[in-house]
């Protein structure tokens, strides 16, 4: 008869989507992984599959909490320009410690690892889109009519690119002042 399970999946996942963030796919060895979670290599394979199936979970779960966080701010603001300082704001809020220099986990696979391989581009793109729609949804509520913002969809995907950038470039050890001309650019851009 199988043991059962003792360890708590959600901590496991949590403890990887950080190591994974700060270090990337390539530089987490399995070692690494049973360090970091305490877990043998047949309890890692068991419960996980391998390194790639963990890092999937992993990338995964970043998407769910911190994307999802995202749309979510954009959707309960007011406005576009309002969605978007406050989107910053968290971010810069975020830039603390360590943390500043990992920048964006989806952004780093989409650099790292998407290239080579198909199914992390997948989560990538879509969690990359869910925040361009959420921008798009934004335009849409706060300037209804086509004359006031001209070519919603392109603005919402520049405000993606942007903030995508933002969060590559605060992994590059930018500034904080330089990083806030990005962000204040891009609230101008919707500031009607």
């Amino acid at each position: 008869m199988a043991r059962p399970r003792k360890f708590d999946r959600e901590d496991i996942l949590n403890r990887m989507k950080l190591a994974f963030w700060e270090n990337g796919y390539n530089d987490i060895s399995m070692d690494d992984v049973g360090r970091i979670t305490n877990l043998n290599r047949g309890s890692i394979y068991n419960a996980f599959g391998d390194k790639r199936a963990l890092y999937l979970e992993a990338l995964e779960l970043y998407g769910q909490q911190h994307y999802g966080a995202a749309v979510e701010l954009i959707q309960q603001a007011d406005n576009t320009p309002t969605a978007v300082q406050q989107l910053y704001e968290g971010a810069f809020k975020s830039m603390k410690d360590d943390q500043a220099r990992w920048g964006c986990f989806m952004c780093n696979a989409a650099v790292e690892v998407a290239p080579a391989d198909p199914e992390v581009a997948i989560i990538v793109k879509k969690y990359i889109a869910t925040l361009s729609k959420a921008f798009l949804h934004s335009l849409q509520k706060s300037y209804p009519t086509a004359n006031t913002i001209k070519y919603p969809k392109n603005i919402a995907e520049q405000l993606t690119s942007s903030y995508i950038g933002f969060n590559v470039m605060a992994r590059t050890g930018m500034t904080i002042a330089s990083l806030r001309r990005i962000s204040d650019a891009s609230v101008e851009v919707v500031t009607a």
